[in-house]
């Protein structure tokens, strides 16, 4: 982990700030190596040492398998910034979904992952489907090969793709 005394710092005080699951994961370990106090509540854990002391200090994934976690670090570390929607336990077996965000980083060469992880609400991913469905419309409508006229209730034309203008 660092040594100058800012960067030190820095780490601690994003670890205890930051109101979403924040952690420093080893990748050459292949475990946590910190926890903020956010992401052991929202983990459903009494502390971050009873989080680290989980067999393994894995997130309790259920639908992302340890072979797909490890392939999902393998790309951040070496192709950049990653992200991933999965569904997580806590240990008390409740679940919920949560977007997980890697970000790599090195330490005296040593790799590492910013892991950032915050709770998808229902209107969220709500909002992320309706914008999915959007852009599928948007993608239909634009690339249609026949014409397609959209009127308002009066009748009046308010959008038309560029078949139909030809």
């Amino acid at each position: 982990m660092p040594t100058d005394p800012f960067a030190c710092a820095l780490t601690d005080i994003l670890l205890t700030q930051a109101p979403d699951f924040v952690g420093i994961y080893d990748a050459a370990a292949g475990w946590f190596a910190r926890v903020n106090p956010a992401g052991v509540q929202l983990l459903g854990y009494a502390s971050e040492a009873a989080l680290l002391a989980e067999p393994g200090r894995a997130l309790r994934t259920p639908a992302l398998a340890p072979a797909d976690w490890a392939a999902l670090c393998a790309g951040a570390r070496h192709g950049g910034p990653r992200e991933t929607e999965t569904e997580l336990v806590q240990p008390d077996g409740s679940a919920f979904r949560a977007r997980i965000e890697l970000t790599p980083f090195q330490v005296d060469e040593a790799p590492y992952l910013l892991v950032r992880i915050a709770r998808q609400s229902r209107l969220r991913r709500a909002e992320e489907e309706l914008a999915q469905s959007v852009r599928r419309y948007e993608a239909v409508f634009a690339n249609a090969t026949i014409g397609i006229l959209v009127c308002d209730r009066a009748g009046a034309i308010v959008s038309a793709n560029q078949v139909a203008h030809e």
